[in-house]
């Protein structure tokens, strides 16, 4: 996927891996139904979730520690 960096005054475009998330409307009621998940961090710990066969029917909550690019990720699942 095509990104625009913002972190400093001249804003760069540049591609990155992202993984699309498709979200319950009851847990992401407004705007569009996804997240594209594009931090390699979080991407690694997601994959093997979404590799599982009944990955459909689990619950899984992503925490957010910190601002990019440092950002750490804790993942469960249920």
């Amino acid at each position: 996927m095509t990104i625009t960096t913002r972190m400093n005054a001249t804003p760069v475009t540049k591609t990155v891996s992202a993984i699309r998330i498709h979200v319950d409307p009851r847990y992401k009621p407004i705007g569009v139904p996804y997240w594209d998940i594009t931090a390699g961090t979080l991407q690694a710990q997601i994959r093997p979730i979404l590799q599982r066969p009944d990955f459909t029917r689990l619950i899984i909550t992503i925490r957010k520690y910190g601002e990019a690019p440092t950002a750490r990720f804790q993942v469960t699942v249920r």
